[in-house]
């Protein structure tokens, strides 16, 4: 299965690369969950806060929740494009930690077959629906961005008005 030569040391080697990336993946997953619970979050006291005023016609929410509203707009927006940077930038290096683990596998194994992540890879390549947890945490990041913006374009508009 192992090249001739392979040392144990190189073997430590690719294992900690895999734990590391392992590592990296469950981080993702775990800030994903938070953003997401946190805007969730932050969406259902707003809705918990603003449906006793939109029982009633016309719908007469006061100012100062308006202004609330708006400041938590503002900083949803804030907070969705740092995570949209944040994302970006953890595709990167998951991107090159991949690359360095395929070349690792490269080096260690005889037959490709043996090379499992460079095969999850390749599979993954190959795949017409290519989405991952980071594109579906991207994606969720948009959807926020425009529901804080929406929000606070509503909420501005129904103060000013």
């Amino acid at each position: 299965m192992l090249k001739q030569g392979v040392t144990a040391e190189e073997v430590k080697i690719y294992e900690l690369y895999l734990q590391r990336i392992i590592k990296e993946y469950a981080l993702i997953w775990s800030r994903f969950k938070i953003y997401f619970g946190f805007n969730s979050g932050v969406l259902v006291v707003i809705g918990f806060l603003v449906k006793p005023h939109l029982a009633a016609t016309p719908h007469n929410i006061p100012n100062h929740l308006l202004g609330m509203i708006i400041l938590l707009s503002i900083i949803g927006i804030i907070f969705s494009v740092a995570w949209f940077l944040v994302n970006k930038d953890g595709r990167k290096w998951m991107l090159l930690m991949n690359k360095v683990i395929e070349k690792v596998e490269d080096s260690l194994f005889e037959e490709t077959d043996c090379a499992l992540y460079k095969k999850i890879n390749a599979t993954y390549l190959e795949s017409k629906r290519k989405i991952d947890i980071v594109d579906i945490n991207l994606y969720l990041v948009v959807v926020f961005f425009f529901i804080w913006l929406l929000l606070g374009v509503l909420s501005t508009i129904a103060l000013l008005g």
